[in-house]
């Protein structure tokens, strides 16, 4: 498997196919905006700071892989977990679905020149999404809203 085959099987099994592990899309399937702001407060993130939280990182990157400039700013990583900028949680789906359909179209279009420079962060990218829908799932068995038949069974 080549490079570009590898991260877009990454990027693709974190965001919509199911693999060892449920993607993003299972993980949200079937959630309401009521249970994505739900959150015990004193140890975990809402579902849907979260989702906000990995929208702020994948926009940030995929600007700085297409070569836009990307103005840094102070690194304040608890900031992205806010649930704005989208008021609405099933805009704040449609964001996420068109950002990470647009990693997958980068990807593919992408020189393999390009892809060996960031092939790392990609990974990194991946490994941080999987961190994050693994919390999902977590906080949807703590709400006692997780299908078993979706996978991760206890």
């Amino acid at each position: 498997m080549n490079q570009k085959k590898l991260l877009l099987d990454q990027v693709n099994a974190c965001y919509g196919r199911d693999t060892w592990f449920v993607s993003i899309k299972t993980a949200l399937n079937g959630i309401n905006a009521e249970e994505a702001s739900w959150s015990n407060k004193e140890t975990t993130h809402s579902v849907w700071e979260i989702v906000n939280h990995l929208i702020y990182y994948n926009r940030l990157y995929l600007d700085k892989f297409k070569g836009g400039s990307v103005e840094e700013t102070a690194y304040d990583n608890k900031a992205t977990f806010t649930e704005g900028p989208v008021p609405e949680w099933e805009q704040t789906l449609k964001v996420l679905d068109q950002l990470m359909g647009e990693w997958i179209e980068n990807i593919e279009a992408s020189s393999d020149t390009h892809l060996e420079k960031w092939a790392s962060e990609i990974n990194h990218l991946a490994l941080h999404h999987t961190y994050h829908v693994g919390q999902i799932v977590y906080i949807r068995k703590a709400m006692g809203r997780w299908d078993a038949a979706n996978g991760v069974l206890s």
